[in-house]
């Protein structure tokens, strides 16, 4: 969400651990090969398909260019014959990522990967059937779908352009190092509260963050959200009440900003600015300061309304 006051119930609750969102130091990914010499490239699972293969080897095919804007929508149909068999490279933008899919589905293709059109990697994205669902194309997504960064969908575009490429699944994990790092995450809602209480409290990492996920949908992926950082912010309470089961519930939110570390502004981070209150709170938790600290500050807020 953008703009103030974006922060929504339960987390703006006068007893309660509002949560901002910090991007990972790093990213982790499921990963796929390609050819000549066995790239691997990390990729995120796209909601609405079936899941990527653990195994096995599919040569691609690209359905634009590297300048597409309209790149699998309905406005560039008929696709190309040569996607038939094959799994279907397609540039972002323009139309719903489940017009893209399904257009390559019914042009034969047997899987799609889709690249950014932005530096970075697409997260989270779906190809789930629309409500309300549209008249053309119809019918839910068949075939998996996945979502990869710019810089390796260019990559794989201009190997097509040369030649042929396969894709062979089930290649581990990649990881790799984020630019943004530390720095808040660009879906994080902005406090205040509307009582005009200091809303979040603190932030944790939230952006993206790979862990468990149900089995039936992969048993591991790269979510990002505040559904990742607030979980976050739990498990570092459950240390705090291991090592104090005395501390109450106030008394942890007041420790936890009094020892958290504020970041700099995701603005334009070179600047030395720091964030604001209304988007990270008091900053990053820290779990061991926090737990080893002797000397607290109470109230650990000075919410002064108008």
């Amino acid at each position: 969400a953008t703009g103030s006051f974006s922060l929504g119930a339960p987390g703006v609750g006068a007893g309660v651990i509002g949560v901002a969102s910090y991007n990972n130091v790093a990213t982790t990914q499921l990963a796929f090969s390609i050819s000549d010499d066995g790239r691997k490239m990390g990729f995120n699972q796209a909601g609405g398909s079936p899941l990527a293969p653990l195994g096995g080897t599919t040569a691609l095919a690209r359905t634009g260019s590297a300048a597409s804007v309209a790149d699998g929508c309905n406005t560039t149909r008929p696709l190309p014959a040569e996607i038939a068999g094959k799994i279907a490279l397609i540039r972002r933008g323009t139309c719903p990522f489940y017009e893209k899919a399904r257009n390559a589905e019914l042009a034969g293709a047997v899987g799609v990967v889709i690249y950014n059109n932005v530096a970075g990697p697409a997260q989270n994205i779906t190809v789930a059937v629309p409500a309300p669902p549209p008249a053309d194309p119809v019918g839910p997504v068949g075939i998996p779908v996945v979502s990869i960064s710019q810089d390796d969908g260019l990559l794989i575009d201009s190997r097509l352009a040369a030649g042929g490429v396969n894709l062979t699944w089930g290649a581990g994990t990649v990881t790799a190092p984020s630019a943004t790092g530390d720095l808040i995450s660009t879906f994080s809602s902005y406090g205040l509260a509307p009582t005009l209480d200091l809303k979040p409290d603190v932030g944790a990492p939230g952006g993206p963050i790979f862990s468990t996920y149900p089995l039936e949908n992969g048993a591991d992926a790269t979510l990002s959200g505040t559904s990742m950082s607030a979980p976050h912010v739990a498990g570092a309470v459950a240390l705090m009440l291991q090592a104090n089961p005395a501390l109450k519930p106030l008394e942890i939110r007041d420790r936890l900003q009094n020892h958290a570390d504020p970041k700099a502004w995701n603005g334009n981070p070179t600047l030395g600015f720091l964030d604001v209150v209304g988007r990270q709170g008091a900053g990053m938790i820290d779990v061991d300061d926090t737990i080893n600290a002797t000397v607290g500050v109470t109230p650990a807020k000075l919410p002064l309304g108008e």
